[in-house]
């Protein structure tokens, strides 16, 4: 049986790293990372840049869970709205494909210091107050919730292979 893995969550809250720190750990594993679909320059969310990256991940998707070497697949994406899970996931290959949804929470204090952390890097500080905006629709969603708070990337993969049952 196939795993669809998916891993979303407010930005900078470490869904890359922890996709990563994962794949790792798993046989046969594909990573696809959300943020990688999405460089679209000018960067702009808008209908028609979200339905492009929809449509993208949809066939990476399809053709992931339609190959025969990959048994793991695992997707890390901002994705605040179960709407989004169901572009995503309708009309795909699910069959023998056992699909998990996990939503890595933290707070404020967590954010703060993984996106100062980051600064120098891929995300500046306003991605922040983005961030603490979403985190209410990351926590009523319908899937399982992992508390990143004081966790190391490590630690929460590990937790995810727990829930996994590897």
């Amino acid at each position: 049986m196939k795993r669809l893995i998916l891993i979303n969550g407010p930005m900078g809250i470490g869904k890359t790293t922890v996709g990563r720190k994962l794949a790792e750990k798993l046989p046969n594993c594909q990573l696809i990372d959300g943020d990688d679909v999405w460089r679209v320059f000018p960067f702009e969310v808008n209908e028609e840049t979200q339905k492009l990256v929809v449509a993208n991940l949809r066939s990476m998707i399809a053709h992931a869970l339609n190959s025969t070497w990959v048994e793991n697949l695992v997707l890390t994406w901002v994705i605040p709205e179960e709407t989004i899970f169901d572009l995503l996931l309708d009309d795909q290959p699910l069959k023998d494909t056992a699909v998990f949804c996990f939503t890595l929470l933290g707070n404020e204090k967590t954010l703060r210091e993984r996106i100062e952390r980051d600064a120098a890097g891929l995300r500046t500080i306003d991605v922040l107050e983005r961030s603490l905006r979403y985190l209410p629709k990351f926590e009523a969603m319908n899937t399982e919730k992992i508390n990143t708070i004081e966790k190391s990337p490590e630690e929460i993969a590990a937790r995810l292979l727990e829930k996994l049952s590897i």
